[in-house]
């Protein structure tokens, strides 16, 4: 940088910045409208001033050069409309903001939000704190020195910051924005001792760093070593870190620092001051953790001429055996004829910080009394075990291991069931005394002092939906209550809660909670028992788990007429008290009725079931009258259709009897008409009648006495 004079410094200063917010406008309004040039049709007044300090109160002016009282004048703070706008004429509107914080502002305004008048960029600032721990170092063969220094709290608007180089009536300035600067050692003499100094300015203050003396000499440092190996020893305890350096001569001592990767904790610093050394020992490590390290070489007892830091070296440390037991659990299941009972074996994973290591397995053993142990290996990635344990077996171990060893042996005790606290005269099981839904969580609360708490080493709290394996929690005996994560509303949830001692378990407590209640999702299905006259007993289903989304509360029964829309409640019936079963009275015969029910929890009611039509008897009555009717005059004409079809019917008839029947009653006679003898007579007859005008004989007349 070149030099630049005190007595211009200010001035340049504001020019630039003003330069700065003219064109940080400009670009803003660039990139927004797609245009290639600005133009204002008025102009945006920030008072006091466009720069000011952070929190203070400022005053927006909006003045257009045309003046229309029919136009509308909009102001956008970071592109938000602002409100309420004062207007002091038709050209001109004002916007008071207060407390104002937001750093690199802009503020737009518009007539009727389409056309730009102008805008401005809004600068709130601090003014700058004092430069701290300023130093100038310059690596061997190196044709430039850095000097660098703190700058303290964020300023947020253009501060520049001024290195100066005094001796005696001589100075040399440089200035830059930044927290460090790259000075030409060409530019001051190697043998004259300089005052440095550092002054921060910006157009709401300025401040002097402390002044500090240095020769180019003596501000030379070491090139860093290099770190060459880490070796962990002692369990992972403590690390051997080797180095390599070109110069050991000069140096006093060798710094190295070290801290856990991921976690950004703070460097932990030791120091070697016999560098001809190349190792040292660090101790304080954990196992199967990263860590990063570096190393530094100095020239002096108070490390004002050390080499910069070298470049991080990671390394992770060493695995261990696991540090503590597991957390174990059992699941109780079908004993056998023979007295061996299947046992479900839970356990929970241990913390990266207990694991300390890569876990390879985990171990279920148990032993009969004389005989060899029985080892049973699961997947690292398995967290239960189902087994059949024998009669005489009456607990087992669980471990977990990794390639360094096995954790601490976790007992478990089993058949001891319901012993525990006649063992230690323990009055009871825990009391639950409360148990709520608290948005995702179920939360459950209980009172230890039905049992003796000290004879307790721990509880255990199972919680499980009825279409989900049993989610378990081991709480210890200092605590008596604990949260579990259900985060599906409308679920019903089961909870038992065991005190767990050195020789088995209490009996549980139970509870049963929904998930945040909601309304039913369906309605119970109605069905009829018996009737007696204007009664009719009925009773009705409960309603399927999935589908109550809460506890029911109460049902309520519907009735309405099958020829009106109109419904009415016809009963309530409270939950719990009484069983699925109602009478219906006074049920008027001269109407067909239709029922339907609906179940409530707390969060309120659900939809109707299906529908019961019930017609009282005397209605059925009448129905069974028009119906016998009916039912009469269809068989009267069937019967006169049959009679006019009886030709037919005796032709099917006789074609049967033909068939089946003897043959002399179907035989065919002769018609006697036919016969000779008649036929004779009946000629005879016709020559009789021929010639009756020539008989004189007739016979006398006969007279009524």
């Amino acid at each position: 940088m070149g030099d630049v004079d005190d007595f211009c410094l200010p001035f340049l200063l504001e020019r630039w910045s003003c330069c700065c917010l003219f064109f940080n406008f400009a670009v803003n309004l660039l990139s927004r409208t797609g245009c290639i040039e600005v133009v204002c049709h008025g102009i945006v007044q920030i008072e006091p001033k466009p720069i000011f300090l952070m929190g203070s109160n400022i005053t927006v002016l909006c003045h257009s050069y045309k003046a229309n009282c029919n136009e509308r004048l909009v102001i956008y703070l970071n592109e938000t409309e602002q409100k309420p706008l004062e207007k002091l004429n038709c050209s001109t509107v004002k916007l008071q903001l207060t407390n104002f914080r937001a750093p690199h502002s802009t503020v737009v305004c518009k007539k009727n939000t389409l056309e730009t008048v102008c805008g401005q960029n809004i600068e709130p600032g601090y003014p700058p704190d004092k430069p701290t721990n300023l130093n100038c170092v310059a690596r061997r063969n190196s044709k430039n020195m850095t000097c660098s220094w703190q700058k303290g709290r964020k300023t947020h608007i253009n501060t520049v910051y001024t290195v100066t180089f005094q001796h005696k009536n001589r100075s040399k300035t440089f200035s830059i924005t930044k927290d460090h600067i790259q000075v030409p050692l060409s530019s001051v003499e190697k043998d004259i001792e300089y005052m440095v100094s550092v002054k921060a300015y910006n157009l709401l203050g300025e401040a002097l760093s402390d002044v500090l003396l240095l020769t180019v000499n003596n501000i030379v440092i070491p090139d860093p070593p290099t770190i060459t190996k880490i070796d962990f020893v002692n369990s992972s305890q403590a690390a051997v870190v080797h180095w390599n350096t070109s110069v050991t001569s000069e140096l006093f001592s060798i710094n190295v620092r070290y801290r856990t990767a991921r976690h950004g904790r703070e460097w932990v610093e030791e120091q070697e001051n016999e560098p001809k050394k190349d190792k040292i020992v660090l101790k304080g490590f954990q196992p199967f953790k990263c860590y990063e390290f570096q190393i530094r070489s100095c020239r002096s007892k108070m490390n004002s001429s050390c080499s910069v830091w070298s470049l991080l070296y990671w390394e992770r440390s060493p695995e261990a055996a696991p540090s503590r037991k597991l957390d174990v659990w059992r699941i109780l299941g079908r004993t056998w004829a023979n007295g061996t009972q299947t046992v479900t074996i839970l356990w929970k994973a241990l913390s990266p910080e207990d694991s300390r290591g890569v876990i390879r397995g985990y171990q279920v053993s148990y032993q009969e009394h004389g005989k060899e142990p029985v080892i049973l290996t699961c997947d690292a990635n398995e967290t239960q075990y189902q087994v059949i344990i024998p009669a005489t077996v009456n607990s087992l171990l669980v471990t977990t291991f990794t390639s360094a060893g096995s954790s601490p042996a976790a007992e478990l005790i089993l058949g001891q069931k319901g012993k525990c606290w006649s063992f230690f005269n323990i009055s009871g099981a825990p009391k639950i005394t409360n148990l709520i839904s608290a948005g995702n969580y179920l939360c459950l609360t209980w009172d230890s002092n039905c049992c003796h708490s000290e004879s307790l080493l721990w509880y255990i709290v199972e919680w499980h939906r009825e279409d989900q394996n049993i989610q378990w929690r081991k709480v210890e005996t200092k605590h008596n209550s604990t949260c579990m994560e259900a985060n599906e509303p409308g679920i019903k949830f089961r909870i038992s809660l065991y005190g767990v001692a050195a020789k088995g378990e209490t009996q549980p407590a139970y509870s049963e909670i929904y998930a945040k209640e909601e309304k039913p999702q369906a309605g119970p299905q109605i069905s009829l028992l018996k009737t007696e006259g204007e009664s009719i007993h009925i009773k009705w289903d409960e309603i399927p788990l999935h589908q109550q989304r809460g506890f029911i509360t109460q049902y309520t029964i519907y009735l309405r007429d099958r020829d009106s829309s109109e419904c009415f409640l016809l009963e309530v019936v409270i939950q719990g008290n009484v069983s699925r079963e109602r009478w219906l009275e006074k049920l008027d015969s001269g109407f067909i009725y239709i029922f339907y029910m609906t179940a409530s929890t707390l969060a309120g009611e659900g939809p109707p079931g299906e529908e019961l039509i019930y017609q009282p008897l005397g209605s059925m009555l009448d129905i069974t009258m028009v119906f016998g009717i009916i039912v009469a005059a269809t068989i009267l004409v069937g019967i006169l259709a049959n009679l006019m079809f009886w030709n037919c019917v005796r032709k099917r008839i006789k074609r049967i009897w033909a068939l089946r029947g003897p043959r002399w009653l179907i035989e065919k006679f002769p018609k006697v008409e036919n016969s000779n003898v008649i036929k004779l007579l009946q000629e005879k007859e016709r020559n009789y009648s021929d010639s009756s005008w020539l008989s004189t004989y007739s016979d006398p007349p006969i007279t009524r006495v």
